[in-house]
């Protein structure tokens, strides 16, 4: 019986290392964490709900910058938590995924093949442009 909570105890510490290992490996905004089809979706929320507040221009710029060093659930949990004001957390979360991608795209971050999935983003860092 020793041995195999022996063998346990080395079998759970390596699939601890591999699921901390894991937790470490990131993606990169210049991954393309985002499709185009759903930047132009988040352009068109973005209009509906987001521009009487920010204005592109001005939030755009710098916006990256506040946002460095996070991983993008942070500002998205932002985003999804208290906005739109006059709706706080009203759209679904395919939309305020959108709506990021959106930003990012704004930011001249390139766009992949897939859409960015609100179950990634802890995985994916904020670096600003």
């Amino acid at each position: 019986m020793r041995r195999v909570r022996g063998l346990h105890g080395t079998i759970l510490g390596v699939l601890g290392l591999a699921l901390s290992a894991g937790a470490l490996a990131e993606r990169s905004l210049e991954d393309g964490v985002f499709s185009e089809a759903q930047a132009k979706d988040g352009k068109k929320l973005f209009a509906q709900h987001c521009k009487n507040c920010h204005h592109p221009k001005k939030y755009f710029d710098g916006k990256l910058k506040e946002w460095e060093g996070l991983t993008l659930d942070q500002p998205y949990g932002i985003i999804s938590g208290l906005m739109p004001q006059d709706n706080p957390g009203g759209l679904w979360g395919e939309e305020y995924a959108a709506i990021l991608a959106y930003i990012l795209e704004e930011n001249d971050f390139p766009a992949g093949a897939e859409a960015l999935e609100t179950g990634a983003l802890a995985d994916i860092r904020v670096t600003a442009p």
